[in-house]
């Protein structure tokens, strides 16, 4: 398939995926994860803290990024209800101390 087809075929939809990613960041609906992610977070942020490996690249990656910090509560900074994240990451732990003894 030559450049010039390539370009008609995928560029509007580059463009609309690219407004969407723009429109969410502007109105930060990225801000808002949901129960689920928050509790899958504390999930993996405990089973990387307890990895006796400290020199794997995912551990060295969680801990670069500062997701290893007890004040740290997901990815990046949340507009989350605090009830919401409590939960989240208290579900977490419990589930987490079960899946990794």
């Amino acid at each position: 398939m030559k450049k010039e087809e390539m370009t008609s075929i995928y560029k509007t939809k580059i463009d609309h995926i690219a407004n969407n990613i723009l429109k969410s960041s502007q109105l930060n609906l990225s801000l808002k994860p949901s129960f689920l992610s928050l509790m899958t977070f504390k999930i993996q942020q405990l089973y990387y803290k307890k990895d006796q490996d400290n020199n794997s690249l995912d551990y060295l990656y969680w801990k670069n990024n500062g997701w290893l910090e007890q004040t740290c509560f997901y990815y990046i900074e949340t507009k989350s209800k605090l009830l919401k994240v409590i939960f989240a990451r208290f579900l977490g732990t419990i589930i987490a101390r079960i899946a990794l003894k």
